[in-house]
């Protein structure tokens, strides 16, 4: 029986868990039934789920971030037509950059450089996560991205003793969603 996975968020938005679940024949899923996603719409979740993991996920169990990144990111290579161990090493020249600006942030998780050889290269202490991902490459677990925005009236600021240069106002808002139909279907993607 296919695990699958109820996606929600923390407080603010932040730290999605998952919670594995094993439904019973007589719970349908929303990949056995339309009519599943109708009647929980918004039962648990604060925002809709607009878009239900392809069949072909639920087959592989692809549902984690490091894996779907990592098959993207073999398919854009792929499309590019670069060479898996050329594309490697770009990735490990970007990632490198980042561990530059971390060296010298006393807040990051790791304030230390690394070249690319060690962070694309696999080794006991930096294992092979999803190629072309070593562990070096990927985020933590552990690493909360959460955020948060109080909207208040001016009034309601002045009340708070929210200084007038610490302020931030809206200027614009977008939303976006992944395209049409499925992105594991788009023809750009086929090798």
């Amino acid at each position: 029986m296919t695990s699958c996975f109820r996606r929600s968020t923390g407080p603010a938005g932040g730290k999605p868990s998952s919670s594995a679940t094993r439904p019973t024949p007589a719970t349908p899923t929303p990949f056995e039934s339309s009519s599943w996603n109708e009647q929980n719409r918004s039962a648990e979740r604060p925002f809709p789920f607009e878009a239900p993991f392809h069949p072909a996920e639920v087959a592989h169990e692809v549902f984690q971030a490091w894996l779907t990144f990592a098959l993207f990111d073999n398919a854009r290579r792929g499309a590019r037509g670069t060479d898996p161990e050329r594309y490697r090493r770009e990735l490990g020249e970007q990632w490198h950059r980042f561990t530059e600006v971390a060296a010298r942030n006393p807040q990051a998780w790791f304030p230390l450089e690394r070249s690319a050889a060690e962070i694309i290269d696999a080794t006991p202490t930096n294992r092979m996560v999803a190629s072309p991902y070593t562990k070096y490459m990927v985020s933590i677990m552990d690493v909360d991205m959460a955020g948060a925005l109080v909207l208040t009236s001016h009034e309601a600021a002045d009340a708070l003793g929210v200084p007038a240069d610490r302020r931030v106002y809206l200027r614009g808002w977008c939303y976006a969603t992944d395209p049409e139909g499925n992105i594991l279907e788009l023809q750009t993607w086929s090798a």
